[in-house]
């Protein structure tokens, strides 16, 4: 595999814009690895996809930041992940290792109880494709850093807004057994701001507390989907990930600051549990409006508003 499939486009602004999990399509030259003629292992695929984000947020057009994506599904690599999170069944030859099956490459589909979890890999890749598919991962991670680089180097701070969604589904994790790690879906979500009776915001401010980024940055953009009406909750980033891929980037003493947001699919991804890619645009005007406010103040945040000062 000689073709990159990383997206970067240089910016003007100290806002970096990333976006790891939109991709639709499974490049051909990573298809003959991936059961994509099980239907099971193709609806986990498409319902990896964050379908509506460039949509919803307008990436593409945001023409003043720099911007970083994947033109590879999740389930194939996850941008969003550390190397080392790497299930040892994903590679050829192990017998022993990591559990995790939704890390950096899915090995297994995502159900509602462990017992159905089904393998999405024909075979194992060789050491030799994986490093090919994983080099994707370094190019990704490599712009992000040097986006963050002549962000800070230009404007002397820099801002990470990592762009995701999720669908209306409350998410576990498997605690045991072989797919110890992965995600599971405990059902159908309602709108709303309590998870522990089964709810969700319509937005979910992704943090790990002010290890990546200062307060006065998430605040004001909790604040701003507020005034446009929509309820946004926090969630911290996921256990497992310790340390989390945001810290790949973030470093205050340098003043690099990484958040992410995922838009709740409520209305936007109607059927990606089935997975099915459909975009429905009701009630976007309001989201896109709010995102193109909070990518604006970020752009033009004062370092005097910082609230964790060296």
């Amino acid at each position: 595999m000689e073709k990159s499939f990383i997206g970067y486009k240089k910016g003007d602004s100290k806002l970096v814009l990333t976006m790891p999990h939109s991709a639709t399509v499974v490049p051909e030259g990573l298809k003959h690895n991936v059961n994509l003629e099980d239907e099971v292992v193709k609806r986990t695929v498409n319902g990896g996809v964050d379908l509506c984000v460039p949509f919803v947020t307008e990436f593409h057009e945001q023409e003043k930041h720099a911007r970083i994506w994947s033109e590879i599904p999740r389930a194939i690599l996850d941008m969003h992940r550390l190397s080392t999170d790497l299930d040892y069944k994903a590679c050829e030859g192990k017998e022993r290792g990591k559990s995790d099956p939704h890390g950096l490459v899915w090995i297994a589909t995502v159900e509602n109880d462990p017992s159905k979890m089904k393998r999405m890999l024909k075979k194992p890749y060789s050491l030799e494709e994986l490093e090919s598919l994983i080099s994707n991962y370094h190019e990704y991670v490599g712009s992000i850093n040097q986006a963050m680089r002549n962000a800070k180097s230009k404007h002397g701070m820099a801002i990470q807004f990592d762009l995701h969604s999720m669908p209306a589904r409350i998410p576990g994790l498997i605690k045991e057994g072989e797919y110890k790690n992965g995600y599971l879906d405990r059902g159908p979500a309602r709108r709303g701001i309590d998870l522990s009776k089964g709810e969700l915001p319509d937005l979910i401010l992704l943090d790990k507390g002010d290890q990546i980024c200062d307060p006065a940055i998430s605040e004001i953009v909790m604040t701003i989907f507020r005034e446009y009406g929509l309820s946004i909750g926090k969630m911290l980033v996921r256990a497992v990930d310790t340390p989390s891929a945001y810290s790949l980037f973030a470093n205050k003493q340098e003043r690099k600051y990484c958040l992410g947001v995922e838009i709740v699919g409520h209305t936007f991804e109607p059927k990606r549990t089935e997975g099915e890619l459909v975009y429905d645009p009701t009630d976007v005007e309001k989201y896109t409006n709010a995102f193109r406010e909070v990518f604006s103040s970020l752009s033009n945040f004062e370092e005097s508003l910082l609230s964790q000062r060296e």
